[in-house]
């Protein structure tokens, strides 16, 4: 596979899942395949919190920190965070090489980065990687 694309997907996961699903797609892509993945980014909502610029509720809502009614985990509910460094951190433990920031529409495959939408760009970081040595 050349490139994977996951937009506003993965905290949708518990991390250790989010770990195993990364190094499945390690495996999936060929070597000079992408990864390219958009998650909100945690460390933004929360400078945007300290700043005043997001109020407690609109910050617990964005998060999906809690939920209000029924107490079984909604599809919608994140089910881990990340800002870029931790992210980063995750894919170097899944075995990503090359893991550099990038934006709204930019990376190594263009026809990849043109699946970005704008209406995430805002509240999103966007991270790239390549597989490196594939371990079966």
């Amino acid at each position: 596979m050349d490139g994977f694309y996951a937009s506003h997907v993965l905290e949708h996961l518990p991390r250790r899942d989010c770990l195993w699903l990364l190094g499945n797609v390690r495996r999936w892509l060929k070597p000079s395949g992408v990864l390219l993945v958009v998650l909100p980014d945690l460390r933004g909502m929360a400078g945007a919190y300290v700043e005043g610029a997001l109020s407690a509720d609109e910050f617990v809502e964005r998060t999906h920190l809690a939920i209000q009614g029924a107490l079984a985990i909604r599809p919608s509910q994140h089910r881990w965070m990340y800002d870029v460094d931790s992210f980063s951190r995750l894919l170097e433990q899944a075995g990503y090489m090359e893991i550099r920031e990038c934006g709204f529409r930019t990376g190594r495959k263009h026809e990849v980065a043109q699946l970005d939408l704008a209406e995430r760009c805002a509240e999103s970081f966007y991270v790239e990687a390549q597989p490196g040595t594939v371990n079966s």
